[in-house]
């Protein structure tokens, strides 16, 4: 749904599209999450759907003050339109303003639900992952959980951490920090889970954080 949701969004910015009009969409993926790939082909899909020209930026350091420097060039430019992850609302917002402020229209996606109205942006495209979050603990508490471990993969992601403290709500939870190097999740992983024995449950929130897990 989320995927859909993404793709859709961006036909909505790109509807106007003409005479290979230009978006930009920079993100916090470090390169080595398969998520991301999956946002780019639907901003590849729905630029290429309009006809308009379109440019994927990610981040390698995983560094905030990188990504904020990467939103300011890619508004210098000057494009039609934005599509800017927001992990980190401080680290990030002053630059999606003044893209905004530059008269380029911007659309959040993915982190930073709560936070996109104040930055400027047209729209948010994401779900409340504090609500997701407890859904899921729900569940697993249905399912008999007690005591939990929430690998996350992004510290400074707060849609990663709402989602961990939502599930916190029914579950007793705590927070185990995976990296988000697919080669050293398993043994991070595996040293988390020895450390707390009486774990009977836990919540991943990323894919190849999961397949990490899983492995350990």
């Amino acid at each position: 749904m989320k995927k859909l949701l993404l793709a859709m969004s961006a036909v909505v910015l790109f509807s106007g599209a003409a005479q290979a009009e230009r978006y930009v969409m920079v993100t916090h993926g470090e390169g080595k999450d398969p998520f991301w790939p999956v946002v780019q082909k639907g901003g590849e899909d729905a630029a290429r759907a309009v006809g308009a020209d379109f440019e994927y930026i990610f981040t390698p350091s995983g560094d905030m003050s990188d990504m904020a420097k990467s939103i300011a060039a890619a508004a210098a430019t000057q494009p039609d339109g934005m599509v800017v992850s927001l992990p980190d609302p401080d680290a990030l917002g002053q630059a999606i303003k003044d893209a905004v402020g530059a008269g380029i229209p911007v659309i959040t996606m993915n982190s930073g639900l709560e936070s996109s109205k104040d930055v400027g942006a047209l729209m948010h495209v994401g779900q409340p992952e504090f609500l997701a979050g407890q859904a899921a603990g729900s569940r697993a508490k249905a399912e008999g959980a007690t005591s939990a471990l929430c690998f996350i993969q992004e510290a400074y992601n707060t849609a990663l951490n709402d989602r961990c403290n939502g599930y916190a709500e029914s579950v007793p939870t705590k927070l185990a920090d995976s990296s988000n190097d697919p080669a050293t999740i398993p043994t991070r992983a595996a040293a988390a889970l020895q450390a707390n024995p009486d774990i009977d449950a836990v919540l991943s929130v990323g894919p190849h954080v999961c397949v990490g897990v899983q492995q350990a």
